[in-house]
């Protein structure tokens, strides 16, 4: 069972929501063709097409989330229409969702475009450098969809005989509802091949902010990326306006907000943190990877943060291997600021604490796969473990403590039970209860060690929720009781740690009271 962590409004955040796959909502389907008794009712606006019948969108998805998540929702969990989660998750699996038929989409719903232009057949660079107020666009697919305050991305393809970088070059607002009729006879004569019909569909676009060179998004990037390689235009670019999903326009947001621009403090620190996750390993772009992992979190290209990398490498004296010279001045800050020279080591356990204090939790996804045990006793307890041993996202995958208590669970998360994998393996963290380090002095022990997913990891180390003596988990700023930990005969959690975690880590209001009973 998933803990349904909630917004300020009382809603389960859009982050669990997003655990909904195609396989939940077909067995929702299913559930809803056998007649299950749900809580929602009929929708009034907008219908789901599927197996050649019309379903309520909210009814599907809140039922597809019992399987999901193990638990019921109920309407007020979560808000439908555009640009909701639910219409999201239910659209980027492939469900058509739609208004009813006479209903008008409210004017305030907007939604979110790529247009594309090929360099071969007009010149858009050309276009973009006159700086006219507003500009025409051809409109062959979505004409009944797209509407006055829509938002549209600029796309330009590479070309053959014109060729050029292809990728998104421009944000504009639809300014006109579609009609029939000539192009903007301004830019007749940047034509390269035939002209279009006279007569074609058109909406007027108003250019909002135009990339210079160091900010188009790239193809190639958006290809590699793990969100954004979903864009139907990076899968099949054969035509001239697509749709985006709200999940890949606020990964294209936070791209397009950043990309070009010089880096922060608190960008170089989590670049910074990703690179003491990879030291003496590969340094991967893979999905699952540290440097992936901060990609999403900061709203950089997965390329930059990899060549962010590269500069920090070129500043390590103990990697002979050549980095990026590029790096600026607020590279060698951050580097100076956690890297001891007497020692030769990055403080780890600063740089993970600024990290996630800065830039807060992200919960990955993956497949579930049966779990394979160890075998042999636990390791020897280490009672006294030296710095080198700190609670950082390097040593916690390295320690063979750690690693045996992953295995143990299967790499699955004790706390909402589920397994993530990505392409490199399993994605699960041991936590320890007690910290290690000079502050804490907890011991690297199996009992003072739970498998944890990333995002529980995240909010178990900053006190998000704390685990009673009998178990069960208790959130700190949510009322109740959310589940109990998953256990294993073998793995023994011990008492004191989790005590100690409850009145020094999480400092929780109630750790006196329950101790003390």
């Amino acid at each position: 069972m998933v803990i349904l962590t909630r917004q300020r409004n009382g809603r389960v955040h859009s982050i669990v929501l997003r655990r909904i796959r195609r396989e939940h909502v077909e067995q929702a389907l299913d559930a809803l063709d056998a007649g299950i008794t749900h809580a929602f009712g009929p929708s009034t606006d907008y219908d789901l097409l599927a197996r050649g019948r019309v379903y309520a969108p909210k009814a599907v998805f809140g039922v597809a989330a019992q399987f999901a998540l193990g638990q019921q929702l109920v309407p007020d969990d979560f808000s439908g229409g555009e640009n909701s989660t639910c219409f999201s998750v239910l659209r980027d699996c492939g469900y058509t969702v739609e208004p009813k038929p006479g209903t008008v989409r409210p004017a305030s719903s907007s939604r979110t475009w790529i247009f594309q232009g090929n360099p071969d057949t007009f010149d858009l660079d050309g276009y973009l450098a006159r700086k006219p107020a507003r500009i025409s666009w051809a409109v062959n697919q979505h004409r009944d969809e797209i509407r006055v305050g829509d938002r549209v991305f600029l796309w330009r393809s590479a070309g053959k005989h014109h060729k050029s970088v292809a990728g998104i070059i421009a944000r504009c607002t639809v300014d006109s509802e579609p009609w029939q009729g000539p192009l903007d006879p301004a830019g007749h004569d940047l034509w390269r091949g035939e002209a279009p019909p006279a007569d074609g569909w058109h909406v007027w676009l108003q250019v909002d902010e135009q990339a210079n060179e160091r900010r188009v998004l790239k193809r190639e990037w958006l290809k590699s990326d793990p969100v954004c390689r979903n864009l139907l235009i990076v899968k099949q670019a054969a035509g001239t306006n697509y749709a985006v999903s709200q999940a890949c326009l606020d990964r294209l947001e936070g791209l397009w907000e950043r990309t070009g621009k010089d880096w922060t403090r608190p960008e170089c620190i989590a670049a910074l943190w990703a690179y003491d996750a990879s030291y003496q390993r590969e340094v991967s772009s893979s999905d699952g990877s540290p440097v992936a992992e901060v990609a999403l979190r900061i709203g950089r290209a997965v390329a930059g943060v990899y060549n962010k990398l590269m500069n920090f490498r070129a500043l390590d004296p103990r990697d002979e291997r050549k980095g990026l010279d590029a790096g600026g001045a607020v590279d060698e800050e951050v580097w100076s600021e956690f890297y001891d020279p007497s020692r030769e080591v990055l403080r780890s356990d600063d740089l993970q604490r600024s990290y996630l204090d800065l830039w807060g939790d992200t919960a990955p996804a993956g497949e579930e796969a049966a779990p394979t045990l160890p075998s042999g006793p636990p390791p020897v307890a280490n009672a006294n473990p030296g710095r080198a041993s700190q609670t950082t996202y390097r040593v916690v995958r390295d320690s063979a403590v750690t690693r045996w208590v992953k295995e143990v669970h299967g790499h699955r998360c004790q706390a909402c039970g589920e397994r993530f994998d990505s392409p490199k393996g399993p994605v699960a963290e041991g936590a320890h209860i007690r910290p290690l380090g000079a502050v804490h002095e907890g011991p690297d022990d199996t009992r003072n060690v739970i498998c944890l997913c990333p995002t529980h990891h995240a909010l178990f180390d900053r006190g998000g929720f704390v685990v009673l003596d009998d178990l069960s988990l208790h959130s700190t700023h949510v009322d109740g009781l959310l589940d109990r930990l998953v256990t294993q005969t073998v793995h023994e959690v011990a008492t004191e740690f989790l005590r100690y975690h409850r009145k020094v880590i999480a400092r929780w209001s109630g750790a006196e009271h329950v101790d003390a009973q």
